[in-house]
């Protein structure tokens, strides 16, 4: 006959076997859940820093313009907009930084800085589609195709036909490098994309690390007016021949702002601390 010992003992031990199990499940569940979180995190992530346009790909109406004779090599990283569906056609998801293209881009904004009357579009932005090449359609056409269009040029120069998202800004790096952006898109987000290179620290706002100075050819200054530029006791005046409205942002807070067709970033323009 067990004693009231061994009966108190094996009580104890029973009762701290399901508190045993009852842990390990609670566990397991929690392991499970942090587990699906993590990975609708990582399909977050994924979303928002794939390289595709921002873009689902069905996104319209798009604008069209034309860009001639821009050189081959053209310097441009190109992909698939729906990698399951080839006619969705092919975006624009990179631009090399002293390429064909964005000498093209540069140029154009030069031209713009010194034409006061007008603002052109006519540039390669990453998140474009490429509408047709050499008059040739290809917006419902695989990379493969589009590859073989201006692979298969008959001449050293191309024409390229190509569509942005409506309403979208074209922000554009010093270097000619430049994004269709969303209005209220994210500095920093941007030239990640572009993989422009921007010095961040506390990531606020505060330090001034990933500060630049942000040009509006679409904002132009009354003339004899002095433009003044003061973020944080840093002040910086402008000749009165200035032409082109400017101000400072920060990457790491800064938006688009709406209404520009164009935006230009001064990359080397970081504030001195």
């Amino acid at each position: 006959m067990m004693s009231i010992k061994h009966l108190i003992t094996s009580l104890i031990f029973i009762y701290y076997s399901a508190i045993a199990r009852t842990n390990d499940h609670v566990a397991t569940a929690f392991l499970i859940t942090a587990v699906q979180q993590r990975q609708q995190q990582s399909i977050n992530w994924h979303h928002e820093c794939s390289s595709l346009p921002m873009d689902d790909p069905r996104v319209e109406p798009r604008v069209t313009y034309k860009i001639e004779s821009v050189p081959l090599p053209l310097g441009i990283t190109l992909e698939d907009m729906d990698m399951l569906d080839s006619s969705y056609g092919v975006a624009v998801v990179g631009i090399c930084q002293g390429g064909n293209a964005a000498k093209s881009n540069a140029n154009v904004f030069s031209n713009i800085k010194t034409n006061k009357d007008k603002v052109s579009d006519k540039c390669i932005c990453i998140r474009d589609k490429i509408v047709s090449i050499n008059g040739n359609p290809c917006h419902d056409k695989s990379f493969d195709y589009v590859v073989d269009l201006i692979s298969k040029s008959d001449t050293d120069k191309i024409t390229l036909e190509i569509g942005r998202i409506d309403g979208h800004t074209v922000v554009n790096y010093d270097d000619g490098v430049c994004i269709s952006a969303k209005p209220g898109e994210n500095y920093g987000f941007l030239a990640k994309k572009c993989n422009v290179h921007i010095d961040y620290e506390c990531r606020s706002g505060s330090c001034q690390t990933c500060m630049k100075v942000l040009e509006f050819p679409n904002k132009r200054n009354v003339k004899g007016e002095k433009e003044e530029m003061s973020i944080a006791g840093n002040e910086k005046d402008t000749s009165e021949s200035a032409s082109i409205h400017s101000r400072f942002i920060f990457h790491c807070v800064g938006k688009v702002p709406r209404g520009y067709d164009w935006l230009h970033v001064l990359r080397g323009s970081s504030a001195q601390r």
